[in-house]
């Protein structure tokens, strides 16, 4: 299948990858519907500097920097996740606690109490949801002895390469990026609407638990008097 080709590129909502994932392979688009944009050739590979072996070693170090920042993503996204999930299945205990709660008052405002709770466990999954897609794998460029052709390989052509290389690769660690933040922000409500759940669950816990007086509790009968007995 041949690889479609973007100007600026494609990097699909975390949203609807996580879809794709759930789908068979045949409905799903190929590389989770990522398209890499096309390379834009720097204005300073036609300057004299480009023929320079400095050109060559800062555009290497300039790919794999940002190669760097998109590993560096991946891990701080892995253990985004597990604290996500960590807290998700807290604020799923809490909601059923709060949920039995509810339904023993036959009040309609008593599910009002609900929604911090609700809020958490939808913010917390989506947090997850993109934290697990930023884990995906990424679009970087892989020279080929062909690009070097015929030859003989100038620091001109080298620094080229490289220069491909780092276009892609920060292309994918800017993805990478935003897409964490977007997922640390998504964390930050989650957990704000946990606490505020906590809040609530904590002051219902005295209306809910039946007093330890009337638990303790012992009916005692008076005692009756014994027949009197006549000498």
């Amino acid at each position: 299948m041949n690889q479609q080709t973007n100007p600026t590129g494609k990097w699909p909502n975390p949203l609807q990858q996580f879809w794709w994932d759930l789908l068979p392979d045949k409905y799903a688009p190929s590389n989770s519907g990522v398209v890499p944009p096309e390379y834009v050739k720097p204005d300073w590979l036609d300057q004299p500097v480009a023929d320079e072996e400095i050109s060559v070693e800062t555009t290497r170090k300039a790919r794999e920097e940002a190669e760097n920042r998109a590993t560096v993503s991946e891990s701080k996204a892995s253990r985004l996740v597990q604290v996500a999930l960590a807290l998700l299945a807290i604020a799923i205990t809490v909601g059923g606690y709060q949920l039995r709660y509810v339904r023993e008052h036959t009040a309609t405002a008593y599910w009002l109490l609900l929604l911090p709770v609700l809020l958490a466990i939808v913010f917390l999954a989506w947090a997850t949801i993109i934290a697990l897609e930023i884990d995906r794998p990424g679009m970087f460029y892989q020279p080929k002895v062909s690009d070097l052709s015929p030859g003989p390989s100038s620091s001109r052509t080298r620094a080229e390469l490289e220069e491909r290389g780092r276009q892609l690769a920060d292309w994918t660690a800017r993805n990478k990026v935003s897409a964490l933040l977007n997922a640390r922000s998504r964390f930050s409500r989650g957990l704000v609407a946990l606490v505020v759940a906590a809040m609530v669950a904590a002051l219902t816990i005295p209306a809910a638990a039946p007093s330890s007086a009337s638990q303790n509790t012992v009916t005692r009968s008076a005692p009756t008097p014994s027949p009197s007995r006549t000498p």
